[in-house]
């Protein structure tokens, strides 16, 4: 068991965590205020309907359907909510793949007419990072090259969780208060001092859902599932970074390599050294230079 095993509150990144919290279909208050926050609304969403959030038979590879959360609002609004410890392989052509599912829906529910007034808003929040930038949350919607935006059904949505380093006293807006709450709630939940701003409702309540010592029977196994899930995610990470270590020095290796060879061929080429010299120049044994020598015999003049 890992030291997540010690917790007493489930963390917002595992599968159940996000569930009654972002999924809590018997309270949308979270779920409203941290949409509303994650796109910068200037209104409040007043009402939320969850939606079947499986494209059957589209993907083989999804967990639980496509979506962690489908849901849409009172004007009709799509909202698609994605919780991911680790971003796979291509994950933002995936967020795409998502929102063109909803988008070819509403097309065909107006009898394919493409004036349509509601948005689509694809949400994915990351364990991992996926962008070269340093914003922790990045809005990503149609621009030229010069910036300019035009009209458009999608928006996409990211937050990696990584690059959110704000304490708890510098937090102040409901996207800040959000993101730290997802990161930390699980580490922070014992404390004698949590931050004010957990007092406030729409935390306050998700925070409480996550309480390990008020979880069923179910639900604890549930938890325990998780764990183990989020155990293979950690041994995922540690490989997927002795790959890129590994890769990094054979490419060093492979470049001196060939520098080494091409220092060689025009040695070879002028004819003023011995192999014996040439081998101690470059560092070689002469069985090597030799070998290049051969090649160099049999490339055409």
């Amino acid at each position: 068991m890992n030291e997540l095993g010690k917790l007493n509150f489930i963390p917002f990144t595992s599968d159940y965590g996000f569930k009654v919290t972002f999924g809590n279909e018997k309270n949308t208050v979270f779920l409203k205020r941290a949409l509303q926050a994650l796109l910068k609304l200037p209104h409040k969403i007043e009402e939320i309907t969850f939606l079947k959030n499986t494209f059957d038979g589209l993907i083989k590879d999804s967990r639980s359907g496509i979506f962690d959360v489908l849901c849409t609002d009172e004007i009709g609004n799509t909202f698609i909510v994605e919780m991911q410890g680790i971003a796979k392989e291509y994950f933002l052509n995936r967020m795409q793949f998502y929102a063109f599912q909803s988008f070819d829906t509403l097309v065909r529910k107006g009898k394919f007419d493409f004036n349509i007034k509601e948005k689509i808003y694809c949400i994915a929040i990351l364990g991992t990072n996926i962008h070269e930038v340093e914003s922790y949350h990045n809005i990503i919607s149609l621009k030229n090259q010069d910036g300019v935006a035009y009209p458009s059904t999608i928006q996409y949505v990211t937050v990696e969780l990584e690059k959110f380093s704000l304490s708890a006293d510098k937090v102040k807006s409901d996207l800040e208060k959000l993101i730290f709450t997802i990161k930390n709630a699980h580490i922070m939940a014992e404390i004698a001092e949590k931050p004010a701003f957990w007092e406030e409702d729409w935390l306050k309540i998700p925070i409480g859902e996550l309480d390990i010592r008020t979880l069923s029977p179910d639900r604890y196994r549930a938890y325990q599932y998780w764990l183990v899930n989020q155990a293979e995610i950690e041994r995922e990470k540690e490989e997927t970074q002795k790959l890129i270590v590994k890769s990094k020095t054979e490419g060093k290796i492979e470049g001196i390599i060939e520098g080494k060879i091409e220092i060689i061929k025009e040695l070879l080429k002028e004819g003023l050294l011995p192999i014996n010299s040439i081998a101690k120049v470059a560092h070689v044994t002469e069985a090597f230079v030799l070998d290049i020598q051969e090649k160099l015999k049999k490339e055409p003049n």
